[in-house]
């Protein structure tokens, strides 16, 4: 918190020499606000993992521009990290099966996508993201009989990998009276 004042401060300070108080304010202003909120920008990857197949709060991490732990709510399509709350809608382009073997009773799902950013709340309000995904899906069924499987998930392993680019939250501009009372007569 030191450093951002003395930052504010010293821009304050040159903007005073140079163009006057009311050009020292402006600048003081600008510097407050732009330290106020961190920049959250650059390469990211999601990590989802889950061990059954309806788990409502999977792990999820995220490492690159921020790093966080948390869970993904499935039914709100939201991660949920101790500073705030990410939406993440998907789109599917891909989806392989493979198995059950018959043997082995083993299956593998493949999907790959693309997802994006829908909200973002807390420390990540107003990010925007969008990338690939791919989920791999691995399981087995249970044994009936030799060479037959039930439809029984005995043993199940989700892993997702959402990997984007995060872009700086882009700024919302001001609502004056005028904007306010121009609604209202609409």
């Amino acid at each position: 918190m030191r450093v951002t004042l003395s930052a504010a401060f010293v821009a304050g300070l040159t903007a005073f020499a140079v163009s006057g108080p009311a050009a020292a304010t402006t600048a003081a202003a600008v510097s407050t606000t732009a330290a106020a909120r961190p920049a959250i920008f650059g390469k990211e990857v999601f990590k989802i993992v889950s061990l059954a197949p309806a788990a409502k709060r999977p792990k999820m991490t995220a490492k690159g521009a921020f790093r966080a732990e948390g869970y993904f709510n499935r039914r709100l399509r939201t991660a949920v990290f101790p500073a705030g709350r990410i939406r993440i809608s998907r789109y599917v382009l891909t989806t392989t099966y493979h198995g059950p073997n018959l043997r082995t009773c083993r299956f593998k799902i493949f999907q790959k996508g693309t997802f994006r950013v829908t909200r973002a709340t807390g420390r990540y309000a107003g990010i925007r993201e969008s990338g690939y995904f791919w989920t791999t899906i691995s399981g087995r069924l249970g044994r009936v009989a030799p060479g037959e499987c039930s439809a029984k998930i005995v043993a199940y392993r989700s892993v997702t990998y959402e990997k984007g680019t995060v872009r700086e939250p882009r700024e919302r501009p001001r609502q004056t009276r005028a904007h306010t009372a121009l609604r209202v007569m609409r």
